[in-house]
């Protein structure tokens, strides 16, 4: 199935959304015309082709379609309008597809939560084993997508021709990034919401960048020198003399972020940790580190153990707090966070977590583990018409969900700072579920977490970062390597097995 996609356009709607979309409007089949002002000031339509879905709308006479959703997620269920604009929009994004396709979805909920995920999967098993109960099931990356695809219940969804994933509205390179023998058992796209909430994304204190006459991070990401090295030597320029212990509570940081922003740094330099062979697939973890790694966990580690402006918090209400008042230059999170700054007096700017260098060529951002993978189970007998309703339900969310979605969480800001969308448009072109975090559940101990440190018992008492894997990787690359290849030979030997 091939489509005529229109990126452009697609951007647009994006970007200017106050013009394009009503609060309330009923989501279309294809978004709005866009118009610009001529030199009398005068809108002039301006007649751009329209991204479309692939297939055209039918009558499947009400057929049901029943989806189970984790009840964590209850911002992505929209059983009814709600009470706010972005569960009406996503409930008008429901009723719309049950339009295009004819059909009625039905959305079981039950607790899909790390520490209820065996009873959550099970669920999905007895309705694969047992009794055929859901047609669509989706669960939390970190949950669901390793337990259940490796018992064999999804369905390769690679196989569906309804599905083009070449599609703006669908995370790109799936296929290139995690799937096994080229079959897709999971996919992630503007569906779900939670793409854009756990998003990684670093914030900064527009305020303080003026007071300390610093470069602008804008400026930075677009000429290509957002790197570690150089968003590092911006935090430290703002490092004050003290007397005594530094304090973090009191004196000026200028990089503090929660500690599991660390793992995305993984993603954003473009860390690999397992090597795949291009023509086969097959996935092997090498001997030693890759000397990028060591250089980036020796660099990160010297920087939050000797730096008294660098510091990286176990708690993300200290991050967020001191941020907002004004202590902090640039902290980092999930963009979910940008939901606390909503009161927020100085002015704030969000950017990409850096590049390794200036030779790198795109600012990758790591969609994080919790967010929602969608799966067909391998005994839905309507496949094809599932497969429809999720790509339609991706294409309405990228055009009526998602920019109420950006209105409603950034407020004002995203009304008033062209910056900001840019930004968001830069990170979502290049938002990546990477291999090593989607099957992190497969190896013990984690490999994703290998870069995460905290110095939360630094200050003021002890002078010793915390890490999740000590202070030496090449030493516990070594102790781990033997582990981590056992567990990649299960999990290929078990999907690659499937049908």
């Amino acid at each position: 199935m091939k489509k005529q996609l229109r990126v452009f356009c697609a951007l647009l709607a994006l970007l200017l959304v106050g013009v394009l979309f009503s609060a309330c409007g009923t989501p279309s089949a294809t978004p709005p015309t866009n118009g610009t002002a001529g030199s009398s000031g005068t809108s002039e339509v301006t007649e751009e082709p329209q991204p479309e879905l692939g297939f055209a709308s039918e009558n499947n006479n009400g057929a049901a379609i029943t989806i189970l959703m984790p009840q964590e997620k209850d911002f992505e269920i929209a059983l009814d309008a709600g009470t706010d604009r972005v569960s009406a929009a996503m409930y008008q994004r429901n009723c719309a597809v049950e339009d295009y396709l004819g059909v009625i979805f039905d959305i079981k909920v039950a607790s899909g939560s790390w520490a209820n995920r065996h009873n959550y999967n099970k669920l999905i098993s007895n309705s694969v084993m047992v009794a055929k109960e859901y047609d669509i099931v989706t669960g939390q990356t970190s949950c669901t997508f390793v337990p259940c695809a490796q018992e064999g219940l999804f369905q390769d969804l690679n196989a569906l021709e309804s599905f083009d994933f070449s599609a703006e509205w669908w995370v790109p390179n799936m296929t290139e990034n995690y799937a096994i023998e080229n079959r897709l058992y999971g996919v992630v796209g503007d569906l779900s919401l939670s793409l854009y909430r756990s998003m990684a994304v670093l914030f900064f204190n527009q305020y303080l960048i003026d007071q300390y006459q610093l470069e602008s991070p804008y400026d930075m990401v677009r000429k290509g020198t957002w790197t570690l090295s150089n968003m590092m030597e911006m935090a430290k320029s703002v490092e004050e003399t003290v007397d005594g212990a530094y304090d973090v509570t009191t004196n000026m940081m200028g990089f503090m972020p929660y500690f599991t922003v660390n793992r995305n740094f993984l993603c954003a330099l473009d860390v690999p940790l397992v090597e795949r062979n291009a023509e086969t697939g097959a996935v092997t973890v090498p001997l030693n580190p890759n000397e990028k790694l060591i250089d980036i966990f020796d660099y990160m580690y010297d920087a939050y153990e000797n730096c008294n402006a660098i510091y990286c918090s176990g708690s993300l209400d200290e991050c967020m707090n001191s941020f907002k008042n004004n202590t902090v230059l640039i902290t980092g999170g999930s963009f979910n966070e940008v939901e606390r700054l909503r009161d927020m007096e100085k002015d704030y700017g969000l950017v990409p977590l850096p590049k390794y260098n200036e030779e790198q060529a795109n600012y990758l951002s790591a969609i994080s583990q919790d967010g929602l993978m969608w799966h067909i189970p391998v005994n839905s007998s309507q496949p094809e018409l599932c497969a429809k309703a999720m790509e339609a339900l991706s294409f309405y969310g990228l055009y009526d969900v998602t920019p109420e979605y950006y209105e409603v969480a950034l407020g004002l800001v995203y009304a008033r700072d062209e910056n900001v969308q840019e930004m968001l448009r830069i990170m979502r072109q290049n938002a990546v579920m990477r291999w090593e975090s989607i099957y992190d559940m497969a190896f013990t101990p984690s490999m994703w977490n290998i870069i995460q440190m905290t110095d939360a018992f630094r200050h003021p008492a002890s002078n010793k970062v915390g890490t999740y894997h000590g202070d030496n990787v090449v030493t516990f690359w070594a102790t781990n390597q033997v582990k981590w290849q056992t567990g990649v030979d299960k999990l290929y030997a078990a999907l690659s097995g499937l049908q």
